[in-house]
């Protein structure tokens, strides 16, 4: 995938178990690397940290790829799962990708751009 000239080497979630998965209890992330979350259909999505050891961005985007909204998320140890902060889209998405924090406002990225899925 890229964005704004910027290639990522993605891992795919697309079932509801790798979903569910996510990048928990992972210690690090390449810069270059992500995971891409892949729903059935565009919805407002809303995910969490649940067992996530390490800060990352969000990127919501629509079925087109384009960027829908952008956030950052960051881990709660120690926080019971009813209390953990969500991270809801501001608008329907299809996709989620999850980058280490700080990388999308250091690459510029931002509501509108256009992702490309090779």
């Amino acid at each position: 995938m890229s964005l704004k000239g910027h290639a990522f080497v993605l891992e795919i979630a697309a079932t509801p178990a790798e979903r569910a998965r996510g990048l928990m209890h992972r210690e690090s992330l390449a810069e270059n690397a992500g995971m891409l979350f892949v729903f059935p259909q565009e919805s407002h999505l809303n995910f969490w940290m649940k067992n996530t050891l390490i800060s990352l961005d969000i990127l919501y985007m629509d079925s087109a790829g384009v960027v829908v909204d952008i956030q950052t998320m960051v881990p709660q140890p120690g926080v019971p799962d009813s209390e953990l902060r969500h991270y809801p889209s501001a608008a329907p998405a299809q996709y989620a990708l999850e980058i280490n924090a700080g990388l999308a406002e250091s690459l510029g990225f931002a509501v509108g751009n256009q992702a490309y899925f090779r």
